[in-house]
């Protein structure tokens, strides 16, 4: 294949692969642990943060210090392109993550044809546009976090094609040894990306006998330092599983026979679903298993079988060696995901798509080469034609469900009603975007399903709390302290609500708790939190000078979060420092333009200079949030009243548009409303006329129920 079509054909799998990504591209968002990886890590952020990605591997949530290198990459562009200040930390926008992962599939994509191309593998083509658009790898490529996959595969494949390039799998013949050097920089850097792919020293001993027949002393010497890395960074992950990710409890403790079933199942579970991928989610069922069930043995029992048959056929001579070697490539690459090893997605589900993005590859290039033996070639090419369609329909599909949180888990619901973590986090999604009534159904439903999930029933706790039942809310944290006493979270929230009860005294031995059990136990985003509920309670113990500093200390390690910033606001203002509380709450509003409770006191500390325009703009701004509450609607119009009392018709006009739009499509008509009737009985009628215009020039606005029936009443149509 000449240069030009070989160029042609990698441009037509990348314009493939990116529309059926395209959903995941345009539309995609951050969901989970995307914050604890992009939009709320500091060390994508701060100064020194490259350093503490390579050099603390507790820094991050993982440490894969290549994945985190991407990110601050990215984000600092997009701090560079929109020219943020220096201190600022703004919310990466998830575009350029979600492209970045597409593109890098689909440069793996490629590789994967150029090296089975290299091995002379018939149907390389296929396969590797099979492995671009196949939807079990959606998961992998529209989830941000899973640059862990889509980064360590790119390695992979490229340090797999310098040791071919080093040394001749047929006879054994060696190259130049800049190859087998760029090959282990390779493998250390995927190592650095994911150490799933630890397993490469194992493959290339199965390519060796697959093409070969045999391997001899000199492969096991070149293919030693690939085992010593990848067992040194396969113990570092499990290290961190352990004792960072905490993967250790009930829901880990496992028979070695159970974990045998699991392996056998999990193995024909990918195979399955490479083969019908159908229905694909996000979080599957966690199966029941049951070592004393003879049916349960029968998944491991298969896949030795077939493993030792199809060894025993190639070892006479009676089938190649292909396939054979290839069930081994897919088992050995899932390894890590068996279930011998402790990982903490295990708490949810044995089985993940993410987990068998490299493995599939076991099972798409033996179905693709079968395919190259299809004839007569038209029909061959018909059919590859229909399935990519198929698998692209698929994957473009299935990307959709990656626009956000709420998309993700409805449908993770829809397909799989008995997951309580996904009622868990529809729930927890719900708190913040609708508020508490719209949230307790969700953990209710989620603790019935998961009656002994420490973090739902800490959330229905928080619901409680939130919702003003504080009693309630310390009896469900206390139910997620007896599931599991270092819950740190559930202290803290418990602090909180004892705290509102006025117990203070016992609300800070609990958020003292909450930091001695989180103390080397929990990522410091998590037991930080802690620090700032302590704050509160010194704040409301009027121990101002200590609440002070465990706020900065908790600001310290995460500049970024609104609530810290207000209560440094308070404490400011309690220590007559007005100025740099408005600036505590100008920050809290940079990180969080809707939060409501630094909009409110940057209003009262407005209304306190008597400066009513600034207090009903951030009066207004909170109302557009909570449109229902009567008496914030009431302080909104009376400050807006204040606010137009010395001013013209032109500038009412202009203030009441702003205030209104500020005060949102369901407060802002009744706010309009409220102000043009009190300017009517105050007989300010060259006022009150103006904002008679202003409903006449926008349409939108004139239209809104409210607005129309005043109108109406004082005939203004």
């Amino acid at each position: 294949m000449s240069r030009s079509k070989q160029f042609l054909t990698a441009l037509l799998l990348t314009a493939a692969t990116l529309l059926a990504y395209l959903p995941a591209i345009k539309d995609g968002g951050f969901i989970w642990d995307d914050d604890h990886y992009v939009f709320e890590n500091r060390l994508l952020a701060e100064d020194g943060g490259m350093a503490r990605i390579w050099f603390e591997p507790l820094a991050s949530p993982q440490y894969y210090p290549m994945v985190f290198t991407t990110f601050r990459l990215e984000y600092q562009f997009q701090r560079w392109a929109a020219g943020t200040k220096e201190g600022a930390k703004p919310r990466p926008e998830p575009f350029i993550f979600h492209l970045d992962n597409v593109l890098l599939h689909a440069l793996s994509a490629i590789l994967l044809w150029r090296l089975l191309r290299r091995l002379g593998v018939l149907g390389a083509l296929l396969a590797a546009a099979i492995f671009a658009l196949h939807p079990v790898h959606v998961e992998s490529v529209a989830w941000v976090t899973e640059r862990k996959n889509v980064l360590s595969g790119l390695f992979y494949l490229l340090s797999l094609g310098a040791y071919l390039r080093f040394c001749k799998l047929e006879t054994g013949k060696l190259g130049p040894k800049r190859w087998y050097v760029l090959a282990l920089l390779f493998f250390v850097l995927a190592l650095f990306s994911k150490t799933v792919t630890a397993t490469l020293g194992p493959v290339i001993l199965v390519l060796t006998w697959w093409r070969r027949g045999r391997f001899g002393l000199r492969d096991l010497l070149l293919v030693a330092p690939f085992f010593a890395l990848g067992l040194a960074g396969a113990a570092t992950t499990s290290w961190v599983e352990l004792n960072h990710v905490q993967a250790v409890g009930p829901e880990w403790d496992l028979s070695i026979a159970q974990r045998l079933i699991i392996a056998g199942r999990v193995s024909c579970f990918y195979v399955q679903k490479l083969l019908w991928p159908e229905p694909l989610i996000f979080s599957y069922e966690r199966w029941e298993v049951d070592a004393s069930s003879p049916w349960q043995w029968l998944f491991p029992a298969v896949v030795l079988g077939l493993l030792a048959l199809l060894l025993l056929q190639a070892l006479r001579g009676r089938m190649s060696r292909g396939p054979a070697a290839a069930l081994m490539f897919f088992l050995g690459s899932l390894v890590p995901a068996l279930g011998f090893i402790n990982v903490y997605p295990f708490r949810y589900s044995f089985v993940a798509d993410h987990f068998q993005y490299l493995a599939s590859l076991g099972i798409i290039v033996p179905l693709a080469a079968f395919a190259g033996r299809i004839r007569p070639p038209r029909l061959r090419l018909g059919l590859a034609i229909a399935y990519l369609l198929l698998l692209g329909f698929l994957s473009f599909r299935q990307s959709r469900i990656y626009e956000g949180l709420e998309s993700l888990w409805t449908d993770t619901i829809a397909k799989n009603p008995r997951s309580w973590m996904a009622y868990n986090n529809l729930g927890d999604y719900y708190l913040g975007a609708k508020g508490v009534e719209a949230a307790i159904p969700y953990f209710r439903r989620a603790a019935e399903l998961g009656p002994n999930a420490r973090e739902v029933l800490n959330n229905v706790g928080l619901a409680e709390g939130r919702a003003g039942r504080n009693e309630s809310a310390i009896e469900w944290f206390d139910r997620a302290l007896a599931n599991d006493p270092r819950h740190h979270p559930s202290w803290a929230n418990k602090a909180l609500s004892l705290m509102n009860l006025g117990r203070l005294e016992e609300a800070l031995a609990c958020a003292d708790k909450s930091i001695a059990v989180a103390n080397g136990h929990a990522r410091p985003i998590d037991y930080n939190h802690a620090h700032l509920v302590r704050g509160q309670i010194l704040r409301a113990m009027d121990r101002t000078e200590e609440a002070l500093a465990e706020i900065e200390y908790f600001l310290h390690r995460d500049w970024g979060n609104p609530v810290a910033h207000t209560e440094r606001g308070l404490l400011m203002r309690k220590l007559r420092r007005d100025d740099e509380a408005l600036r505590c709450f100008q920050f809290a509003l940079k990180f969080d333009p809707n939060f409501g409770r630094a909009l409110t006191e940057m209003g009262r500390l407005a209304l306190e200079k008597r400066d009513f325009g600034t207090a009903a703009r951030c009066y207004a701004r909170t109302l557009a949030h909570r449109p229902e509450n009567a008496d914030l609607y009431n302080s909104t119009l009376g400050i807006a009243l204040n606010a137009l009392a010395t001013l013209d018709p032109q500038s009412t006009v202009g203030l009441v548009s702003e205030l209104v739009a500020s005060a949102g499509p369901v407060a802002g008509p009744r706010l309009f409303v409220g102000i043009a009737e009190q300017l009517r009985r105050q007989k300010r009628e060259a006022q009150h006329q103006a904002l008679l215009g202003l409903a006449r020039r926008q349409p939108a606005l004139g239209r809104a129920r409210a607005v129309a029936d005043y109108l109406g009443r004082i005939g203004g149509n």
